[in-house]
């Protein structure tokens, strides 16, 4: 699970500190950042007005959530997977 360190800027994930990277897709609850230490992963940065306790138990249910299918390959290259 990660966790957000004060800068606002970096997270730990797994123990290793990660920076959001390019934004993939924003939309109402929060952004999709692509991570630049970690290039098969993407992180959500909810956004401030966002009802936290509400968003906890989807939070929780997505960490328990592990993909089982192998990443798409395009152009030669694995393909991150956002539903």
């Amino acid at each position: 699970m990660a966790t957000h360190d004060r800068s606002g800027h970096r997270a730990l994930l797994d123990g290793v500190k990660v920076c959001p990277a390019r934004v993939v897709k924003s939309a109402g609850a929060g952004s999709i950042h692509l991570l630049t230490e970690r290039p098969k992963d993407v992180a959500k940065r909810y956004h401030p007005s966002i009802d936290r306790a509400e968003y906890a138990k989807r939070i929780e249910a997505m960490l328990k959530l592990r993909s089982i299918l192998a990443l798409p390959l395009f152009n030669g290259k694995e393909q991150v997977q956002i539903a």
